[in-house]
């Protein structure tokens, strides 16, 4: 009996060290470290002439132009492959948005820009979608009104065209917001 209750003692203090041992419970440290901060990583940006890559949409008023996917074979077990495929399949977007008149260009995915795409079955694959940047006249959409008249017709027109089918929503949504912000 004296062994047993030698050895549950025994037990119970080794458990009672390593417990103490365990990370974040030393006592001598009873200070509370500050957790890590996370961040957004900030957006990567390539310019050419003529086209800007990034990985964020566009900071201007565009306008969707296109929408691509490209591929390329390669070993998806080999770093310097995977890199080179990447390279291809992005020239293939830049040439594709260019060709339909694009002056910027959002790669999809998550993380920087190199580690887009999708390596699986010796397949790569890579998305961007394209836009144009629509100019729209500094003095808004209509001439020599008052500035309230000037914001109601402005608004106005705008309804209209969304009515037309000739703006989506998002579209309506960034311009409706864009003249408000003018006439404040």
């Amino acid at each position: 009996m004296k062994f047993r209750c030698s050895l549950l003692l025994a037990a119970s203090s080794l458990t009672l060290t390593a417990c103490g041992m365990m990370p974040g419970n030393n006592a001598a440290n009873t200070e509370a470290e500050p957790p890590e901060e996370i961040t957004a990583p900030a957006a990567e940006t390539l310019s050419t002439p003529g086209l800007t890559v990034s990985t964020d949409d566009p900071e201007t008023f565009s306008r969707q132009v296109g929408r691509y996917t490209t591929y390329a074979r390669t070993d998806c077990n080999s770093d310097r492959e995977r890199r080179a495929a990447f390279n291809e399949t992005l020239e293939k977007l830049r040439a594709n948005a260019v060709e339909d008149g694009a002056d910027y260009l959002r790669v999809l995915g998550t993380g920087s820009l190199e580690s887009r795409g999708l390596c699986h079955n010796d397949m790569f694959q890579l998305t961007g979608v394209a836009f144009r940047e629509e100019n729209i006249p500094q003095g808004g959409m209509t001439g020599g009104q008052s500035s309230t008249d000037s914001l109601t017709a402005r608004l106005e027109e705008l309804d209209a065209l969304l009515e037309r089918g000739l703006l989506s929503d998002s579209e309506y949504e960034q311009l409706r917001e864009r003249v408000l912000n003018e006439a404040y």
